[in-house]
């Protein structure tokens, strides 16, 4: 992410992760645009009902969210992106929620509680 638009990048990870969502999820919090600090242990959960990726972070991830000054829709969205393009859902649905509860909002203006889609918009 510049700030504004996500960009298209590739995230190497080692063979023996490739399929782990917790791999997957660890490696976009270590990318620019997240608060720095967030670690494996801050993905509590991930699971696909129906045609929806849900995933748990911590209390410790939504706190960092809301003390950085970074972009959350940014966050929401690359997120969103990385899940929707490893896990091809039938309608790319992803639900965020907070040691297992759906936050309104971290004192900014995304409602992490909604379901999230890829938005083409935002992508260069």
């Amino acid at each position: 992410s510049n700030g504004t638009k996500l960009r298209q990048g590739r995230l190497n990870l080692p063979a023996s992760e490739a399929c782990s969502p917790r791999a997957l999820l660890t490696a976009v919090l270590a990318t620019e645009g997240f608060p720095a600090g967030l670690m494996e242990d801050d993905v509590l959960g991930v699971t696909i009902v129906e045609d929806t990726v849900l995933v748990n972070f911590s209390a410790n991830m939504a706190d960092a969210i809301r003390t950085s000054r970074l972009n959350q829709r940014m966050m929401a969205y690359q997120l969103t992106g990385a899940l929707v393009q490893r896990y091809p859902v039938r309608r790319g649905r992803v639900r965020f929620f907070f040691d297992g509860e759906a936050k309104n909002t971290l004192d900014g203006d995304v409602m992490w509680a909604g379901e999230f889609l890829m938005d083409y918009v935002l992508c260069e």
